[in-house]
């Protein structure tokens, strides 16, 4: 029973991902074109296979704390909690940044999003050091994403205030 456990937990993630890719399909080509990017922005094509990556390695990391606390219990409360509200977080990013077209506010979530990530990776650590070094690569990505978004809210001042 244990491999349906991790295959659910390593999936979960993916559900937002997925639920956004439809979200961001529509932007990308239209509004998301438009606007001014830098030139040391990854291509377009690079965003699925990373995020594919990273949702799996934060879903089975998620699975690994979950199984060696026991399942959903008081000791598993925080970093469990701590995952859930990141993860929440990020599913969010994509309507507000390319749903909304709120590319400020889509920035301040984001860093939001970095502490609650940054949280359940410290929380891990003490809990399965794996599950925790496979939230790094995430934080890093978030580092680039943070940056990302904040020059294309510097370089796109009238971008907040109109939807196209």
């Amino acid at each position: 029973m244990t491999w349906q456990y991790a295959v659910g937990f390593t999936v979960l993630p993916h559900i937002g991902g997925f639920a956004g890719g439809v979200i961001t399909r529509r932007e990308v080509p239209t509004w998301y074109a438009s606007l001014n990017k830098p030139s040391w922005r990854p291509p377009n094509k690079a965003f699925p296979v990373v995020w594919t990556t990273l949702y799996t390695g934060m879903g089975y990391a998620s699975y690994l704390v979950w199984k060696d606390l026991g399942g959903f219990n008081e000791k598993s409360l925080v970093p469990l909690g701590l995952y859930g509200t990141q993860l929440a977080l990020n599913w969010a990013w994509t309507p507000i940044f390319f749903g909304a077209h709120k590319i400020k506010w889509a920035f301040v979530e984001l860093l939001f999003l970095y502490g609650a990530a940054a949280a359940t990776t410290v929380s891990y650590y003490s809990v399965n050091r794996t599950a925790s070094l496979l939230m790094v690569p995430y934080l890093a990505w978030l580092s680039l994403a943070a940056s990302l978004n904040y020059r294309i809210w510097k370089d796109n001042p009238d971008a907040d205030s109109k939807k196209n």
